[in-house]
């Protein structure tokens, strides 16, 4: 039996490396220096996308798409790509969800619109990888960044429309409402 398979009377030091024990110590001790120290970072001016908000814009989305005869589902993603609201139309399709998600997220993520980004793969061969960044990426049109004073918190995504030109346009709508009650 090796000496880090002993009881617990052990010391767990004794396990690991020196040099590594050294180095998990120094940067406990130097993280707080480090971020305490010489740097003008305000956290209370990030701007963040409320709940409020987030439920508003998905469900006006979802309405105006409605209205226009789309069975259509909506989501809205804080900046991060984390769900902040997410409906699901009457009668629109399973998939819908998922794709709503994804573009939103894409728009959040990259800060493009998710048609502006279509049109960036299709003519730049070059960028086709933009594709696979990973499992959450939709490059597909109906996927619009949520930005206020020139600062990106979120995104929203519709899937469901017959063209992501029409879900961009129910997208919008969701923005044009939460920007309209910011003003008020």
């Amino acid at each position: 039996m090796d000496s880090c398979n002993r009881s617990a009377i052990v010391d767990s030091t004794a396990c690991f490396p020196v040099s590594l024990v050294i180095l998990l110590g120094l940067c406990l001790i130097a993280t707080p220096l480090y971020a305490g120290k010489g740097h003008d970072i305000d956290l209370d001016s990030m701007q963040v996308l409320p709940l409020k908000l987030a439920l508003i814009a998905a469900a006006e989305a979802q309405s105006v798409c409605e209205d226009q005869g789309f069975r259509v589902s909506a989501a809205v993603v804080d900046r991060g790509g984390l769900v902040k609201a997410h409906v699901r139309g009457d009668g629109s399709g399973p998939h819908t969800l998922e794709s709503a998600r994804k573009k939103a997220y894409t728009s959040a993520s990259l800060g493009s619109p998710t048609s502006a980004l279509v049109d960036v793969v299709v003519n730049n061969p070059a960028t086709e990888g933009l594709r696979d960044m990973n499992d959450d990426i939709l490059i597909l049109g109906g996927g619009l960044p949520i930005v206020v004073d020139d600062e990106i918190v979120g995104g929203i995504g519709v899937g469901g429309a017959p063209g992501g030109n029409l879900d961009e346009a129910c997208a919008q709508a969701g923005i044009d409402r939460i920007l309209h009650q910011l003003d008020d």
